[in-house]
Order: C-alpha cells, then sequence, then structure tokens
C-alpha cells in the first residue's frame, strides 16, 4: 500500500535540531489535515541527533507545510521502497540542495513522513498517479547517481516513461471481475455506462439511489450504443484463449510504445540541448563581431579627432609666428627672388615674410614628443665660413 508507515520502521533520520518540551505532531483530521503543533521555542534543547547516515530514496519534491517561502528552499520529501514493498515518503531537515533547514521541520515519533497531499511533487512527476511514483522511485533507486544535469534529466524523462508502462502492463494482466449489472455489457457499453454513471456522480445520491441509478445507467448505455452502432458482438463473450492473445498483445504493444516513447523523448532533450549549444554560439559570435564592429569605429573616430587637433595646432602656430608686411613695390634695382629647390623629395621654397623671410623652408611638419605636439621646419642656407 502506498503511503502506509509502521512505527518500527520510524529512525530518525532528521538533522539535528532542538527538540521542545511538547512532542510535535502532524494533525490528519479532515479539518487540520497537515498542520503542526509546535511547542514553545524557550524550552532547553536537547543532544543532537547522530550525522552522516545516508539517506534513502529519491528526491520527488518538497513539504508543501514548510514554512519557507521559496519552494527550492522548501523541507525535502524522499521516495523509498520499504521491505513490504510500500512507497514510503518522509520529510527531512534540509533543503534539496542538502543545506539543513530547520524551520517547521516535525518532530517525534512519526512526525516525518508525509502522505501524498502534503507533498509539492517535481515538474515531471506532478501528472503521474500514485502507482507510476512506485514504480518511479524504484526506478531510479536502482540506477547509479548522474554526473551532469543534462545526464539526470535524460535519466527522469526515461523512468517517468518506464514507470507509466510499468503500470500499463500490470492493469492489463490484472483480471476485470465486473458487477452482476455489468456482466451482459460489451466492451463498448461497459465504457458508455462509466461515462454516464460519473457525469451522474456529480450529484449526490443515497445507496437505494445509487442501485437504481446503476442499474438505470446499464440500460441506457445499451441503447446509446446501439444507437451509434458501436454494439459489434455484445451478447458474443471472447474466449479465455482470445483473452489471453489479446491481453498479451496489448501488454507488447504498450511496453514497445513507452519505450519508442521513452527514445523519442531521451532523443528530443538531446537535440534541445544541442541547438541551445548552437544558439549560445551564435549569439558569442554575434556579440564578438559586435564588439570588433564598434572597436574598429572607435579607432577611426579617434584618428580623426587626432588629425583635426593636429591641424589646429598647425594653423595656431602658423599664425603665431606669421606677420603681416607692408607690399613695397620693386625699384628698377630690385630683384626679387622665388627661388624653389628640391633635396631627397623635400621642397623648399623661399619664404617672402615671416620669422624665415628670404630663406629655403619646407613645408611645417607635427611632430609628438613626449605627448607633446610640436611644429617642424626646415631650412636651407648656405655656410657663413
Amino acid at each position: 500500500m502506498i503511503n502506509g508507515h509502521s512505527e518500527e520502521e520510524d529512525e530518525e533520520v532528521l538533522p539535528t535540531f532542538h527538540k521542545r518540551k511538547r512532542t510535535s505532531t502532524i494533525n490528519y483530521d479532515d479539518a487540520g489535515y497537515g498542520k503542526v503543533t509546535r511547542g514553545s521555542p524557550n524550552d532547553a534543547p536537547v543532544k543532537r541527533s547522530k550525522s552522516g547516515k545516508p539517506v534513502r530514496g529519491v528526491i520527488i519534491g518538497v513539504w508543501r507545510d514548510s514554512d519557507q517561502p521559496d519552494d527550492e528552499d522548501k523541507h525535502v520529501i524522499f521516495g523509498f521502497i520499504d521491505i513490504h514493498d510500500r512507497l514510503r515518503t518522509r520529510i527531512y531537515g534540509m533543503n534539496r540542495r542538502g543545506e539543513e533547514v530547520i524551520g517547521n521541520a516535525p518532530t517525534g515519533a512519526g512526525g516525518c513522513w508525509v502522505t501524498f497531499e502534503r507533498v509539492i511533487f517535481d515538474s515531471h512527476l506532478a501528472k503521474l498517479s500514485p502507482a507510476e511514483v512506485k514504480e518511479y522511485v524504484k526506478i531510479r533507486s536502482e540506477t547509479k547517481p548522474e554526473l551532469t544535469q543534462q545526464e539526470r534529466d535524460e535519466a527522469d524523462a526515461k523512468a517517468v516513461l518506464k514507470a507509466k508502462a510499468a503500470v500499463a502492463q500490470q492493469e492489463a494482466a490484472l483480471p476485470v471481475v465486473l458487477e452482476p449489472h455489468l456482466s451482459s455489457l460489451s466492451r463498448p457499453e461497459v465504457k458508455e455506462y462509466v461515462r454516464i454513471r460519473q457525469r451522474e456522480q456529480e450529484n449526490r445520491e443515497s445507496d437505494k439511489e445509487r442501485r437504481a441509478n446503476e442499474l438505470k445507467a446499464a440500460h441506457q448505455a445499451k441503447i446509446n450504443v446501439a444507437e451509434k452502432g458501436l454494439d459489434t458482438g455484445a451478447d458474443v463473450p471472447a474466449s479465455p484463449e482470445l483473452e489471453i492473445r489479446h491481453s498479451a498483445r496489448s501488454e507488447n504493444r504498450v511496453s514497445a510504445r513507452h519505450q519508442a516513447e521513452a527514445e523519442a523523448a531521451a532523443e528530443r532533450v538531446r537535440k534541445e540541448k544541442a541547438e541551445a549549444r548552437e544558439r549560445q554560439h551564435e549569439k558569442t559570435r554575434k556579440e564578438v563581431a559586435l564588439a570588433e564592429a564598434i572597436i574598429q569605429e572607435s579607432a577611426q573616430m579617434e584618428l580623426k579627432n587626432n588629425l583635426k587637433k593636429l591641424n589646429k595646432v598647425w594653423i595656431a602656430q602658423q599664425a603665431a609666428t606669421t606677420t603681416p608686411r607692408a607690399s613695397v613695390p620693386p625699384g628698377p634695382s630690385e630683384v626679387v627672388d622665388s627661388e624653389v629647390k628640391y633635396h631627397h623629395g623635400i621642397k623648399y621654397e623661399r619664404k617672402q615674410n615671416g620669422p624665415f623671410q628670404g630663406k629655403l623652408v619646407s613645408q611645417a611638419q607635427i611632430l609628438s614628443i613626449d605627448g607633446e605636439d610640436y611644429v617642424e621646419y626646415r631650412i636651407l642656407t648656405k655656410p657663413s665660413f
């Protein structure tokens, strides 16, 4: 039976925390189900329990009534199979990361056991039936721990599908004994009967009304199936040999289908991981290309700004060293020398005004020495010795 508990298996595995004078209990009545009654916080502590004892089972979720606001910090719930082949669900005084969480964790004999209603199941287990959760715990308890999160996700997905397949096979193998008022119905008629009764049970009914309604539903199911043309062989019961062969084929089909679903799920997980990595690589490549473009554009802008700055320096120095000279018409004996000379590719031109008036001077060049800008001129002059 799922979630059955006995006192001889209530060994203390909770991480250490202070106990209270009054033993904590979990009330299972309808009014206060799952609520924990705690003692006074001012009572004296007792000795801590022994640490280092291995935890049995696998994590299936967290405790719904934990006082921790974040689900990731709530008390973790482990599921394991006991010696009587029962699924046991137990609170531990830690979160799913293994960090100690005291909070409102229950103490005392039996306080650590919880039922499915008090468990917030992990997402891959949320839609499973209790029998499927039990099979999942069996499967995951027998596998070795995975090294990466991707491997754990794939193993969880496979275990879920295998658990569903195992429960389906068990249910297919179980013989079905119908109620007397259903013994004469065919399979389509039984399905129609179930549909009618599910709709009727939305309203309350007494035992007497229930019996009458069941008979009416069986009769109405036959009428509905006959009208829909679904009653094939209603009065021809299948032979035991045919039922056995049909059951075996059904089991094989279910097993093959679930195995294919498990492999498809694992392949889908691997494909999604590969696509995620490729998207990340593409994003990285785009970011690198964008950064390089920004750096190149910044370098070009800086070069333009430096050239503008040097031009301004050169223009300012030219204006500072150049003084206007009154224009004097040359006399009959005055000769204007506009001589130009070249040497090693450098042009020397005789200046008519300024500080180098009458000298052969090259074009100005901007030099940067120790971080400071200078204007260089080259002057040709004849030796005076």
